[in-house]
């Protein structure tokens, strides 16, 4: 089996691509399709006479310089973060999260991925023991009259 870039990939790459050079080239049919969804959202602008190149658009650009100055502003806090949960215990929900956004930065898709939905199973399991704990709490005042009521 192939492994295909998702869409979000995808588009991601395009637009990467047509900030840093000022144009994107289309090559092929999924291409298209991924930068005709992005003309849709107002991301990029076709070319009049072909209909492969694009071009971003002002709303493309500002948002980019925007998101890449908020990650430079937050770029110390976030190793300062990663330094802390490194220190943290391990099996801390936010130390697993944080770990795997660590291991997705350092461009280890695959751990990052295997760490996250480790995460997001013990946070699914947390949840229903949270839900089920509650719902006794909500049980037994009632329990309790009934139990006096019996008596």
């Amino acid at each position: 089996m192939s492994a295909a870039p998702k869409t979000g990939d995808r588009a991601a790459q395009i637009m990467r691509d047509a900030v840093e050079h000022g144009k994107y080239q289309s090559s092929n049919l999924p291409d298209r399709r991924a930068c005709q969804r992005l003309n849709g959202k107002g991301f990029l602008s076709r070319d009049k006479k072909d209909a492969d190149l694009w071009f971003p658009t002002k709303r493309l650009i500002d948002q980019r310089t925007a998101v890449a100055a908020l990650a430079e502003a937050i770029g110390a806090d976030h190793d300062r973060e990663l330094a802390e949960a490194a220190q943290a215990d391990a099996s801390g929900l936010v130390a697993t999260v944080q770990r795997a956004r660590a291991l997705l930065d350092d461009g280890d898709v695959i751990r990052a991925r295997i760490v996250a939905a480790g995460a997001y199973e013990q946070a699914k399991t947390e949840a229903a023991f949270a839900e089920s704990s509650a719902r006794r709490r909500r049980w037994l005042p009632r329990l309790a009259a009934c139990r006096r009521m019996r008596c």
